[in-house]
């Protein structure tokens, strides 16, 4: 009402005019201008003229459409145009409001790009580039007029579809077909794939964080079951979710506070029965949680950022634990075999921090080896080979683990700078056991190993059976339940120095 008696009168204030115009009325104050200007009737009560009136109009609607373009910018994606994280963020409190109040579907897709670092690895960013722009157009024709379609991360997607679960997963496996046809760019063919997790908006849901990281969880299922599919959140896993999300916290403060502890498991010669090394492990102690293996803190450690202080502080006690084994003599023919993640590897500081453990503790670096899954060095190839040639310059020993359970080709397996393969135990397992094929693998890597002059560690030997067999195929070195649990220091350093000779016939 305060706007109509203002626009009925024949005068303006210059305050009253920049209230108008900051309202964003800019057309509807044009024409009053316009038409007021035609009938004689427009003044200034300070004196200003019609064309001051005019460029203060300007002024405004240049200042808004900044201020718009400013918003847009800060809620979409720049290279696909798509909302970003924080419109996505939006969009989902949004639907959790509208779901309290209506009950209205609502369900999250997160498509995840598998392998997207080798197509910029092998291709350029360029490249990477122009094959999302062309999935962003394939994802979104499988959309229908309703659904939200964002750009999450950096190979990335999030869709938001109000229908249940049955219509989501049809919408899922739409997508997993457009994006799995061949895709041209630049003249060269790449075929891609995506990992899609769902979760259905429900009761439970009190934050964005909350359904996102329940679709983030489905989709790393939908990873581990082998890619290229869609994976539902299990609810009856919901608990289990926030007990992942408690111990992410207590991880966090594990290393300042001394609960981490190492243990080493004995390598044994499968020639002669002697202990040549071991292999770190890693413990957590927990006082909220009890003794946690390592399979369950280790991915928790690699999703956080936690697996890099936590590595290189295992890399730098193990070092540390060797050079006192050589100072009292007895240890210097040993070798201790770390673990290593991919995004260790990845980490730009990497090289130089392993350099200036290597210094600090003076320890030869032919003593130490480092081991990478196959699954994870292949997942990176160029990178990891990159990599791997400057740890080897330094002189340590690099290993290949959990081989026969990866993709390698005979290719990229001779452009990495290794000394050992350790055979899956998942193959050890069957050996002894009337399984055929696991022997026939495993002599086959054996063969391999043999004709590369690598050194080979059967790992997960649990009985006399399987140290025969694996002794009567050639293999070098084995470790498992057959010979020794994992030890501490002291036990380790006893059974090295007792020089005890493990029956390997």
């Amino acid at each position: 009402m305060k706007l109509l008696r203002l626009f009925s009168r024949r005068t303006f204030t210059a305050s009253e005019f920049f209230r108008v115009a900051s309202l964003g009325l800019f057309a509807v104050l044009l024409l009053h201008v316009v038409v007021a200007a035609v009938n004689h009737r427009l003044s200034w009560s300070d004196g200003s003229s019609i064309a001051a009136g005019l460029l203060i109009l300007l002024y405004m609607s240049r200042r808004k459409e900044y201020e718009l373009r400013l918003e847009h910018q800060a809620l979409h994606d720049v290279l696909t145009g798509l909302p970003n994280r924080r419109c996505l963020l939006r969009k989902i409190d949004e639907a959790i409001i509208a779901y309290r109040e209506q009950s209205a579907h609502l369900t999250i897709l997160l498509c995840d790009v598998d392998f997207f670092k080798s197509v910029n690895d092998i291709h350029g960013y360029e490249f990477g580039d122009k094959c999302l722009l062309e999935l962003t157009r394939r994802i979104a024709a499988q959309l229908g007029p309703k659904d939200f379609l964002a750009r999450f991360a950096g190979n990335g997607f999030v869709i938001l579809a109000n229908v249940d679960l049955t219509d989501a997963k049809q919408k899922a496996d739409a997508v997993l077909r457009a994006v799995a046809a061949p895709l041209v760019i630049d003249a060269a063919m790449v075929k891609l794939q995506v990992s899609i997790g769902i979760a259905p908006l429900d009761e439970h849901h009190e934050s964005p964080s909350d359904l996102i990281r329940e679709a983030d969880t489905a989709m790393h299922q939908a990873k581990e079951s082998g890619r290229n599919r869609a994976e539902v959140f299990d609810v009856t896993l919901r608990g289990q979710s926030a007990r992942l999300a408690q111990m992410d916290a207590a991880l966090r403060f594990a290393l300042e506070r001394n609960e981490l502890a190492l243990a080493y498991q004995p390598k044994i010669s499968l020639i002669d029965g002697s202990v040549k090394g071991f292999e770190l492990l890693l413990r957590w102690n927990s006082p909220q949680y009890g003794v946690i293996p390592p399979h369950e803190f280790i991915p928790i450690a690699e999703s956080s950022g936690m697996i890099m202080p936590i590595g290189m502080w295992a890399l730098e006690q193990a070092c540390k634990q060797l050079k006192a084994w050589e100072s009292r003599d007895g240890g210097n023919a040993l070798t201790i075999a770390v673990n290593v993640s991919m995004r260790q590897l990845l980490q730009a500081s990497f090289l130089n921090e392993v350099t200036g453990v290597l210094q600090r503790s003076g320890v030869n670096p032919a003593s130490i080896e480092l081991e990478l899954t196959e699954s994870l060095a292949m997942s990176n190839p160029l990178q990891t080979i990159e990599t791997l040639v400057q740890l080897k310059k330094l002189g340590i020993r690099l290993a290949l683990d959990d081989f026969g359970t990866g993709y390698s080709s005979l290719a990229q397996l001779q452009k990495l700078p290794l000394d050992v393969i350790k055979i899956d135990q998942s193959f050890v397992r069957g050996l002894g056991s009337g399984n055929a094929g696991d022997a026939a693998i495993v002599r086959l890597i054996i063969a391999l190993a043999r004709s590369m002059n690598l050194d080979i560690v059967a790992e997960g030997v649990e009985n006399p059976v399987q140290i025969v067999q694996l002794t009567q195929l050639g293999c070098s070195l084995g470790q498992g339940y057959a010979f020794s649990a994992s030890l501490n220091a002291e036990e380790a350093e006893r059974l090295f120095r007792s020089k005890q000779r493990f029956r390997v016939t």
